[in-house]
Order: structure tokens, then C-alpha cells, then sequence
């Protein structure tokens, strides 16, 4: 799990796997607004999770892009069948609530082998499962693109919790 703004490793995968199934994708400065940006960390911070990040395998070139609260991520796919070309969204949230998770060993995640590896963020509110939801359906309407004639956008906020991702998207 990664707080808000700290993203860097999870952007990434998700712009990688929507980049490998064939998506439109664009992220960083390309959909947040930098005026916008609400509660950035401090430079210190965003440093060292943007190390830790790239110890962890994120791409360091696009951590650089995705760096000062832009680990935003938009993906687009155009249907191809002829016809209205209405547009729909679907938005997930991609960081991690900022809490210490339990280390009781009846805690089910220590139980059984999840439990956060970074102390201090945990995906307590399901972020992980939505962004598993979001990269699903991902490659499910890609195998449905000859079905529809409208354009699909998926939205991959950062910064959920403590109300600040979306504001610069938005913008």
C-alpha cells in the first residue's frame, strides 16, 4: 500500500498493464492540473517514498513523472462499432489509508499473510481491491471493444483519502 501522492509504484503498474492491453493511456501532468494539487507532502517525504518506490521495482524515469502529487492515471478506449460515441467514466481509488495495521496474530491479515509491508499504510478502506476492480474491467471491456461504439474512460485517482486527489483531476 501507498498513501497519497506516494502512489509512484502503483501508477505504474497500472500504466503498464493498461499500456500492454492497448489503451490510451496518460497520467502525471497530462491529468492533474499543478495549480490544483491539494496537501502535498514535503519534499523530504516525497523523497524518501519515491526511493523506497523505485527499491521496490517502479520505474525511476516515471516516478520523475509522476513525482509532487500527479500519480494520477487516465485510461481511454474507443469502442469500434459505428454508432453514438457517448462517453462513460469509471473512477478508482489507488492509495492506501494511512493507519498502523495490527500485528496480532489473530488480526486475519497477519494470520494469513497479507498484512501491509509498509508500516503506517494499509489498505483498510479496499483501495487495493478497487484498483483491482478498475485493471479487471480494464481487460474485459477491451475484449469487448468490437461491441460497443462509445468511449470508456477509467480513472485512477490518487490521493482519496483526506479528500485530495481528485480536486486537481477534476481542474
Amino acid at each position: 500500500p501507498e498513501g497519497g501522492f506516494f502512489e509512484f509504484r502503483t501508477a505504474g503498474v497500472i500504466i503498464k498493464y493498461l499500456q500492454d492491453l492497448g489503451y490510451e493511456v496518460r497520467y502525471g501532468k497530462e491529468v492533474v492540473d499543478e495549480d490544483a494539487i491539494l496537501g502535498i507532502p514535503d519534499d523530504d517525504v516525497l523523497a524518501a517514498e519515491k526511493k523506497r518506490a523505485i527499491s521496490e521495482g517502479a520505474d525511476p524515469e516515471l516516478c520523475d513523472m509522476l513525482d509532487r502529487g500527479k500519480t494520477a492515471v487516465v485510461a481511454t478506449l474507443q469502442g469500434k462499432r459505428n454508432g453514438a460515441r457517448k462517453v462513460v467514466a469509471f473512477r478508482f481509488d489507488i492509495d492506501s489509508n494511512e493507519i498502523y495495521e495490527s500485528v496480532k496474530k489473530s488480526h486475519f491479515p497477519m494470520k494469513h499473510g497479507f498484512r501491509s509491508v509498509h508500516d503506517g499504510f494499509a489498505h483498510a478502506c479496499g483501495h487495493d481491491g478497487h484498483t483491482a476492480i478498475g485493471l479487471t474491467l480494464a481487460r474485459i471491456l477491451k475484449d469487448l471493444e468490437n461491441d460497443f461504439s462509445g468511449v470508456i474512460k477509467l480513472i485512477f485517482q490518487p490521493a482519496e483519502e483526506g479528500v485530495r486527489g481528485a480536486e486537481a483531476m477534476v481542474a
